[in-house]
């Protein structure tokens, strides 16, 4: 990993620069807390938590846009003070957005909530509330040097219940344009805590570190989320998302401590801009190393925990090997020449476990299909799976052992039933209309229409039709006092119940297809390893094997580079997006030979790299135009597929083999 480290040292040196006295800078905020909502649940905290902000930042020698915390702003106002807040930061060094109240992730896009928003539907959303992209552009237009965006939105959707269906939990990662840094209360897809003496914790540790002199921005935040995941026990961890920072910048005078500490926390939060979206699981564990006392290596622990749980993919299924691949055995090598894996036992092998794991894996030939339904069975999708996606809505893939009460959605449909009836006013006996029957019909209706049953198809991934309605019903009673906020008395009506199911249900279809395409793009990273090894055998060093992945992801990324815009306003972005890598990740694999090969045996690894990324913007990209469409403006309608399809030229090698009922149709 010599190459990542010189990236990240490329990258530290490339943004540090001679530290300018704090206050020297014209500092302009905007600070805004939303608590009296008049159509949901108002919040006691934000107009605390935005005065304490305000007043810090006052100290610190901000101008607050309208000489104060902007309190309790309908969507009218919050459209006027966000307009003029880009005005005054014409001219301005740094600038700094601060809003706390309700936010919603739609679509992969975040909204801030006015106390007024009343959306009955979707399509409201983007007329009655604030795109928080439309702050960073007033941030980008106005050419501040710094800008600082603080969200401590992160909490329960407030309008659930209605029909917003592509609301998720909490707040999405947004990207940060160059020069700033995105703070977030909690992590992308998570709640964060209201706190239960008047402030937030995330804004309390907030305002106590800004006025610490001698930190750094970097520092800063990095102290802001060690204090609350101190404060939360672990419970919530503000994470942040940034893009290199030139020169540094300090709330408080003081000027750099001139501490290691100092230097090393600044290196991490440089060096997390460049790490935090890899999907590598070398790349984190080279930053861990470096950087793992660090609150960024606090979130890098996180990420990789998750990766590696879901590198099941990595044992690659026999029918994703392909016609190119090669099988090796005893038999394939002549008498008297030397196999391209010899001594590997722990004793004669002084490589690491890694390289040694990887060299048996590629030795070996691959899994019958009953060991790999078995493998494929045993995946477990963790709790913190909004890592790598969004919410933590499914928590299981194709368990091996499915216990009763996950094949017992009757059980569940029951639990609502005694929920509405714990919920219903005992002065009143008339009964309403939900009733199993009905939940049952919203039920089948919901998965139909949402095509749910299609990953009941797939051959070995272990989606029952019972499974798929445990979990419907499962994310319907997690939402469901949602229904009886106001004045219902219990009476929400059927209309409603199913409205809620239909949510669900498309709910964890995206969640579902997003984490299968997840898996399988890791599946075919590992399939270009395993064949470079068969092409190549010893020939592959550990430094190699350990730079493939940074290449292979580097390429991946240059190769979908154009439909990034459009991945994020997909309902289905995460799962597009993991498709796409995993179609290049395809497409690389049937071309190892030609990328790895030279006169002498193996090619340099600048050259194999080289050959990566030529390939990669040619003939790869051309798969992905064939597959999504070469207009990103409208991207071609995608289907969930089997975890052991594999892309080629002319789209997905589809077979009836990969589908465990007999369709007339392939879904």
């Amino acid at each position: 990993m010599r190459g990542l480290r010189s990236r990240f040292l490329l990258l530290a040196l490339f943004c540090l620069a001679v530290a300018a006295p704090a206050h020297a800078e014209k500092r302009v905020a905007l600070v805004i807390g939303n608590s009296a909502y008049k159509s949901i649940n108002a919040l006691d905290n934000p107009k605390n938590d935005a005065a304490l902000i305000a007043e810090t930042l006052r100290g610190l020698g901000f101008t607050l846009v309208g000489g104060g915390a902007q309190l309790d702003l309908d969507k009218p106002a919050i459209d006027r003070a966000v307009q003029r807040f880009g005005k005054e930061l014409v001219g301005a060094d740094v600038g700094l957005f601060y809003y706390a109240g309700h936010g919603l992730q739609v679509r992969g896009a975040n909204f801030l909530v006015p106390v007024d928003a009343n959306p009955i539907a979707e399509t409201d959303v983007d007329f009655q509330m604030l795109d928080a992209n439309l702050v960073l552009r007033q941030m980008e237009n106005a050419g501040t040097k710094l800008n600082l965006v603080i969200l401590d939105a992160c909490r329960n959707n407030p309008f659930g219940g209605r029909s917003l269906r592509s609301v998720d939990r909490g707040l999405a990662i947004m990207q940060a344009p160059e020069g700033t840094l995105i703070s977030f209360a909690t992590q992308p897809g998570n709640v964060a805590r209201d706190g239960a003496d008047g402030d937030s914790p995330f804004t309390k540790a907030l305002a106590q570190t800004m006025r610490k002199p001698g930190l750094d921005v970097f520092r800063t935040f990095n102290e802001v989320g060690l204090a609350v995941s101190k404060e939360t026990a672990g419970m919530q961890q503000p994470w942040v998302s940034l893009s290199p920072i030139k020169g540094d910048f300090y709330f408080t005078a003081g000027g750099s401590t001139g501490t290691a500490e100092a230097s090393l926390e600044t290196s991490a939060a440089q060096a997390w801009g460049a790490t935090q979206n890899t999907t590598s699981v070398a790349v984190l564990e080279d930053f861990i190393r470096q950087f793992g006392g660090t609150a960024y290596g606090s979130m890098a622990r996180a990420r990789l925990e998750e990766l590696k749980k879901l590198q099941v993919a990595a044992v690659s299924p026999t029918d994703r090997l392909g016609p190119t691949a090669v099988k090796p055995s005893p038999s394939n090598h002549s008498e008297g020449a030397t196999p391209p894996f010899n001594n590997l036992t722990p004793s004669s092998d002084s490589r690491s476990n890694k390289a040694r794991d990887d060299d048996v894996l590629a030795s070996l030939a691959p899994p019958s299909s009953m060991v790999e339904n078995d493998v494929l069975k045993s995946v477990s999708v963790s709790t913190a799976l909004h890592e790598i996606t969004t919410t933590q809505d499914v928590a299981t893939l194709g368990k091996s052992d499915v216990k009763d009460d996950e094949r017992d959605w009757t059980g569940k449909v029951q639990d609502i039933i005694n929920k509405f009836k714990e919920k219903q006013d005992k002065s009143v006996s008339t009964a309403g209309d939900v009733t199993e029957h009905a939940i049952e019909q919203s039920l089948d209706a919901a998965l139909s229409k949402t095509k749910l049953n299609t990953f009941q198809s797939f051959l070995g991934e272990n989606w029952t039709a019972d499974r798929l309605r445990v979990k419907v019903l499962e994310r319907v009673l997690a939402d469901l006092d949602s229904l009886f906020n106001g004045n219902s008395r219990g009476y929400a009506p059927m209309q409603q119940l199913d409205t809620l199911i239909q949510h669900a249900a498309e709910v964890t279809y995206r969640r579902i297809f997003e984490i299968s395409e997840l898996l399988a793009a890791n599946g075919s990273e590992a399939i270009f390893v395993q064949r470079l090894y068969q092409d190549q055998g010893a020939r592959v060093d550990d430094k190699l094997r350990e730079d493939i992945d940074g290449m292979l992801g580097s390429a991946a990324g240059t190769a979908l580079g154009k439909y990034e815009v459009a991945f994020r306003g997909n309902e289905i972005g995460y799962a597009l997006r993991y498709r796409a890598e995993r179609i290049v990740f395809d497409c690389l694999s049937e071309n190892v030979t030609k990328i790895s090969s030279s006169e002498t045996g193996i090619a340099t690894p600048g050259e194999i790299w080289q050959r990566i990324v030529d390939t990669a913007k040619t003939e790869c990209i051309s798969w992905l135009d064939h597959q999504f469409g070469a207009d990103t403006r409208a991207i071609s309608t995608q289907k969930p597929m089997p975890l052991r399809v594999v892309w080629s030229a002319d789209g997905p090698k589809d077979d009836p083999s990969m589908y465990g009922q007999t369709t007339s149709e392939l879904q």
